[in-house]
């Protein structure tokens, strides 16, 4: 009887610390402009989730948050924006999730796909199982477009953005700068705007 006891007690335990282990303090904002201070269930990647399950302190039940009632989540130091993707020929939309990687005249946004085998040779991406990658997307700052930079054609898609910069122009025709480089590129790209204005 000790015995079984003692197997229903770590047992318990053991589910309670993967289940602790699975959230995280996080702060979600929502369109209607509040703010959730809560635990929010950890996730390799927030772009292909359509509700979040999240704790309120000292509750014991899940509560869960769609999507589209999202503006921001904020958990440490990573923030995901809720934007609407609208279609170029038709009347509908999507919303997409992003993780912030630079905020500025020019913006610098993530999705990071998981990779569970090899892409042809020429994809542009990481091959090998289990490898995870980002797909870099750009906005310009009072533009609502989001414009994906894709490794294939990266330095003739970034120059579109930069080319007033001569200095970081040069370092990408240099290749100083490549496409993995894109949150340095940004980030100087903003502090050089930031200096003339």
């Amino acid at each position: 009887m000790n015995r079984l006891l003692l197997i229903i007690i770590v047992f318990g335990l053991i589910i309670g610390v993967s289940t602790a282990q699975d959230y995280s303090s996080a702060y979600i904002y929502t369109k209607k402009k509040d703010t959730i201070f809560c635990q929010l269930k950890v996730q390799d990647s927030y772009t292909n989730t359509g509700s979040f399950t999240y704790f309120l302190e000292g509750d014991k039940k899940s509560k869960k948050i769609f999507k589209e009632d999202i503006d921001s989540i904020h958990l440490g130091t990573k923030v995901f924006v809720f934007m609407s993707i609208h279609y170029k020929y038709s009347a509908g939309y999507e919303i997409k999730v992003y993780q912030k990687i630079e905020e500025g005249k020019l913006s610098l946004y993530a999705k990071t796909h998981e990779q569970t085998k090899a892409l042809s040779p020429g994809s542009g991406n990481l091959s090998g199982a289990g490898n995870s990658y980002y797909e870099y997307f750009i906005k310009q700052e009072g533009i609502s477009a989001i414009k994906k930079i894709g490794r294939v054609g990266f330095k003739h898609a970034i120059l579109k953005y930069i080319d007033r910069n001569n200095s970081l122009v040069q370092k990408i025709h240099n290749k100083e700068y490549r496409y993995n480089d894109l949150p340095e590129i940004i980030r100087e790209y903003n502090a050089w705007y930031t200096k003339l204005n």
